[in-house]
């Protein structure tokens, strides 16, 4: 599938630090890359991470002994599923909450339902991470990139904090009234600002 690229790249969250990372190493295959709350902590925390490389590694060993034996949340019902989403997201409005429950749950062998989540998504990686091998990845990156945060978000402003300035060819957006999860809160807008981006 090599004639496939460059390719357009969309991501949120963590999948927005993957599109971000990729673009970085792989930049003569992106075309544009969007991500959605994805630049991951402030670089300033990742500065002062004082963790040895051999305590980092005993604690992601832990994780992986003990994510195997995590308990999944499970519902009676779908209905049950979608009240917990809204618990979680109050800008949900029932229909998209019982959508993503339907779409986000599987049904187990005894008739409850359960997310379909993968624990180790959680994981730490085993390696520290470092601000200056985040920053020199993103400095690689040669193709446009749209960096979308949430107005409501937790996640820092990214031009205050300077993270924007590690790009090369990047541009902020921030979506009003959305928090992490701006695909959900603030749909419409969402896409429309990704349009104008991709020029569609």
């Amino acid at each position: 599938q090599l004639d496939a690229f460059p390719v357009t790249l969309i991501g949120h969250s963590i999948g927005g630090g993957i599109v971000l990372q990729y673009s970085g190493v792989c930049c003569d295959t992106v075309a544009k890359v969007v991500a959605i709350e994805g630049l991951g902590p402030p670089l300033r925390r990742l500065q002062t991470q004082k963790s040895s490389a051999d305590g980092h590694m005993q604690e992601w060993i832990k994780q992986m002994r003990d994510l195997p034996n995590r308990k999944r949340r499970r519902f009676k019902t779908l209905d049950a599923a979608a009240q917990r989403m809204r618990e979680v997201n109050t800008r949900l409005s029932d229909e998209q909450a019982r959508h993503l429950a339907l779409h986000g749950t599987n049904r187990d062998e005894d008739g409850m339902y359960a997310w379909k989540f993968d624990s180790y998504v959680n994981a730490m990686s085993p390696y520290p991470s470092r601000a200056e091998t985040t920053v020199n990845v993103w400095s690689l990156i040669t193709c446009p990139a749209l960096l979308i945060s949430g107005g409501d978000s937790k996640a820092p402003d990214v031009e205050k904090d300077g993270r924007l300035q590690a790009f090369r060819n990047a541009q902020a957006r921030t979506i009003p009234n959305a928090g992490h999860h701006v695909h959900h809160d603030q749909l419409e807008y969402l896409l429309q600002v990704v349009r104008e981006f991709l020029g569609l």
